[in-house]
């Protein structure tokens, strides 16, 4: 298991902290949350391979008013994984965590 996808599943279950027992069926959900990444490149991508940060939480606040605030953590904690230079996420990163996700 990678750090980085260590610290992106703790911040969607640090949303339900005390739930987390709740959870039974974690693959489920790690891949849940590679899914909603894959997405996310999906709605996001502008350039070949490139994310702006700014669109990613822009994102996360429209998801936050429908008051989802997991996959919001999710993808800010995304942001502080895989930015390499200011204001920029390289698809092939997310790719790549969300293939690290899949295989928890």
């Amino acid at each position: 298991m990678t750090e980085r996808a260590q610290t992106i599943r703790e911040a969607f279950y640090l949303t339900f902290a005390d739930k987390r027992q709740d959870f039974i069926i974690e693959k489920l959900n790690d891949d849940a949350i590679a899914n909603v990444l894959r997405e996310t490149i999906n709605q996001l991508q502008q350039s070949p391979g490139v994310i702006m940060c700014a669109d990613v939480l822009e994102l996360c606040e429209e998801i936050e008013k429908l008051n989802d605030d997991a996959i919001a953590n999710v993808l800010r904690e995304t942001i502080n994984q895989l930015q390499q230079s200011p204001g920029v996420i390289m698809c092939a990163d997310v790719l790549e965590l969300c293939e690290e996700l899949e295989a928890l």
